[in-house]
């Protein structure tokens, strides 16, 4: 498989809850984003989201991100641990406005808290092994998020 698709993780609590935010709007209640200009603003997070993302997929292909052997620490990472999962959330809360639904918008969280949880700290805790030392120096320097 090319690495191109095994670096890019596909972001599954994300499509869940905006799959989900969008069913809740059709059959539940209509949540609208009370916000002057929201599809703007959502369509504006939508393209920094997708910059992020790409900058991050395209960095992420100078090692394999299953079995690294080096940290990456360039391009978006030297700003973000994170940055593919920032852009994710990000193209959430753009998709959220850009469609006035609220649910999608508040279920960024819980998408969020799930990433959080199940998948950063496992993989912070994976680095720690295999890097030691080289990945607290670069952890205490870049931020998790933003």
């Amino acid at each position: 498989m090319p690495r191109f698709f095994t670096n890019f993780p596909i972001p599954v609590p994300n499509l869940i809850m905006i799959l989900g935010g969008l069913v809740l709007q059709k059959y539940w209640v209509k949540w609208k984003v009370a916000i002057a200009f929201s599809e703007f603003i959502g369509f504006g997070f939508v393209i920094v989201a997708v910059l992020i993302i790409i900058w991050a997929v395209s960095t992420s292909l100078r090692v394999e991100i299953d079995h690294p052997k080096a940290l990456l620490i360039s391009g978006p990472y030297a700003f973000s641990r994170n940055p593919m999962y920032v852009g994710w959330n990000l193209l959430q809360l753009g998709i959220g406005f850009a469609l006035s639904n609220l649910w999608i918008v508040l279920l960024t969280v819980p998408a969020f808290l799930t990433i959080h949880f199940y998948d950063v700290l496992k993989e912070e805790q994976i680095l720690k092994k295999r890097f030691g030392s080289e990945y607290g120096k670069y952890a205490s320097k870049v931020r998790r998020y933003i």
